[in-house]
């Protein structure tokens, strides 16, 4: 569906903030008007039919359509008319999110694209650079395997998909254990395997134990959880903890 934009000025509309804070407001005719500041300046959207010529549209005329709901339009002072625009939304999710040989990956809009309402695009694409860009570092510096760069594509892929249909440098170790020595053997044992990590010990920190529901957690760059501790576990062997690492960043 195709929607024309309309980026404003007008003071006239501060009377609706009396009403109580909002950001969208949402008419019958379909259009929306949204507060961009809570103050002065506002954008409006209207869907259009699709033989509708866009040029020959007043934005004056198109905000008064909007402001008006069901009526015939409600005329406001509009102090400036900042941008205009004509756009059509896109939902698609391309089929695979790098090539075989992993010489190029695609993240953000060329990966996906979203209708802006909500910013799910913007927040995917930040969501796609910060797992590529992680990944890529890993590799660069030597202690990131293949596979690191292959899991990109399955981790964030479903994530666009599942937001189309419903429209860090180092790893972490976070050790909520009293004696904190998981934190000291994990942080040994990334030393020995080049792998940068920061651990945290937090033996007083109940609420956030319960939160995380484990002793012990892996967190990686993007601040997803690598690896949980088993529930009754109280010790890792040391080759149990390099395999950890090791899975954690792709090398195995």
């Amino acid at each position: 569906m195709t929607n024309f934009l309309v980026h404003f000025r007008s003071p006239d509309l501060e009377r609706l903030h009396k009403q109580g804070q909002f950001w969208h407001i949402f008419f019958c005719n379909g259009g929306v008007v949204i507060s961009q500041n809570e103050k002065d300046i506002w954008t409006v959207h209207m869907p259009l039919s699709p033989d509708t010529n866009t040029e020959l549209l007043d934005p004056y005329e198109v905000v008064f359509k909007v402001l008006g709901g069901s009526s015939r339009g409600h005329k406001i002072d509009i102090d400036e008319i900042l941008v205009t625009s004509a756009w059509t939304g896109h939902i698609c999710v391309a089929e695979h999110y790098g090539s075989n040989r992993g010489q190029v990956f695609l993240s953000g809009d060329v990966a996906h694209q979203n209708i802006p309402l909500g910013g799910y695009g913007m927040n995917t694409g930040l969501g796609d650079r910060f797992a590529i860009g992680w990944k890529l570092a890993a590799v660069i510096n030597g202690y990131g395997g293949e596979e690191l760069l292959n899991s990109y594509e399955i981790e964030c892929h479903p994530v666009a998909d599942r937001n189309v249909h419903m429209s860090g440098v180092h790893e972490c170790l976070v050790d909520f254990t009293t004696e904190g020595n998981f934190a000291s053997s994990f942080k040994e044992a990334a030393s020995h395997l080049g792998i940068p990590i920061a651990t945290v010990h937090l033996p007083n920190e109940q609420h956030a134990r319960d939160l995380w529901e484990r002793g012990v957690v892996l967190v990686r760059p993007d601040l997803h959880v690598a690896w949980r501790l088993n529930k009754g576990v109280t010790s890792l062997s040391d080759d149990a903890i390099k395999d950890i690492l090791l899975i954690a960043v792709g090398k195995k």
